[in-house]
């Protein structure tokens, strides 16, 4: 079993196990379902691409379990990418995972084709925080070789994404192909017998309804020609279930990219002197709001010269314009909550 942990300074310790039925009964006396006679092979993050195949192909439904402060929450029959709500079900069965309130706390998955958990993320509003993977695992794995290239670290999500609008290409592609091939392949000629004469059905006539409408002298408009359009709109309106699917896929990737560092930036200001890190934002302003903990904002011209230095509270906001490199740093005992709101630098 694989088993995704996150410490959440308000939520509590969230648990994301994923396994067979075998090891999810060993573990657990009240598991609902009997284990499958099907044997199961672990899959290891060094395993070659063949091998992982063939275990995914030959092993026996991957479960789910959702735990907080180590109270099981729910149970889920299969492994994929979809979301799960942080709240109690009924664990006496597998239930299939369900639409959920997107408004509210709750869980996303990330499975690749293998049936591979390969990223679990917390939303709340706003908020989105990373799960720890397991070692060893392949999200270990993927986080460790992001973390070291930062080719990886865009390329992996934008991958991602093209994989969701991918399939749609895939169609375009290989449908005419497909059609290509079953028209090749030979159709018997079947005889079917005559179906008998049914009887006519009978003929209802429904009176005519003449309105008499007004005759509307409508002004008569001349519009002037537009230019014609460029050689690349033109090829993208005639091709747009190419690109659009690509163009999906990029949007998937760029909003991990960002969620991630949103995560990061959360847990660097639950830790003791954790800091956002030194950012700037050129087209918008920005309004800090400390709601609760102490610490420290820096603002300056330069990264490496936050020449302003002030110490912050409960209720402190801070404004910082459009260009101006800030950084927040917390020195305080406990996490604090931290609220970031931008505007465009022309805002009334």
């Amino acid at each position: 079993m694989e088993t995704w942990t996150l410490d959440h300074p308000e939520a509590g310790k969230l648990e994301v196990t994923v396994g067979p039925d075998v090891e999810f009964a060993e573990a657990y006396e009240d598991w609902p379902q009997e284990p499958s006679e099907q044997e199961y092979t672990a899959l290891d993050a060094n395993m070659p691409l063949k091998e992982r195949i063939r275990a995914f192909i030959n092993n026996p439904p991957i479960r789910v379990q959702v735990c907080l402060d180590s109270e099981v929450l729910g149970r889920y029959t299969s492994l994929s990418s979809a979301r799960v709500a942080l709240k109690q079900i009924d664990t006496d069965e597998l239930r299939s995972i369900e639409l959920v309130n997107r408004t509210k706390p709750h869980l996303k998955l990330h499975a690749n084709a293998l049936d591979e958990l390969i990223e679990v993320t917390y939303h709340n509003g706003s908020e989105v925080v990373e799960f720890e993977p397991p070692a060893g695992s392949r999200g270990a794995q993927r986080r460790e070789e992001m973390e070291q290239s930062p080719v990886k670290r865009v390329a992996y999500p934008l991958l991602a994404g093209l994989g969701k609008g991918g399939w749609a290409l895939a169609v375009i592609v290989l449908g005419p192909i497909l059609r290509k091939l079953f028209d090749l392949l030979p159709i018997p000629d079947i005889d079917w017998p005559d179906l008998p004469d049914l009887p006519e059905l009978p003929q209802i006539h429904l009176p005519t309804i003449s309105i008499d409408w007004p005759d509307i002298n409508w002004p008569n408009i001349n519009f002037p020609d537009l230019p014609p359009l460029p050689e690349w709109m033109v090829f993208l309106l005639n091709n747009s279930k190419v690109w659009v699917p690509i163009v999906i896929g990029i949007a998937f990737g760029v909003i991990s990219m960002r969620n991630h560092k949103k995560s990061e930036r959360h847990k660097r200001q639950w830790q003791d002197g954790g800091e956002i890190g030194a950012e700037v934002h050129d087209d918008h302003d920005q309004f800090l709001r400390l709601e609760s903990g102490q610490g420290r904002i820096m603002i300056g011209e330069d990264k490496n010269n936050l020449d302003i230095d002030q110490v912050v509270e409960d209720d402190f906001v801070v404004f910082v314009p459009a260009g101006k490199w800030h950084n927040f740093v917390n020195e305080g005992s406990e996490p604090v909550k931290l609220y970031s709101i931008y505007a465009a630098p022309d805002h009334v």
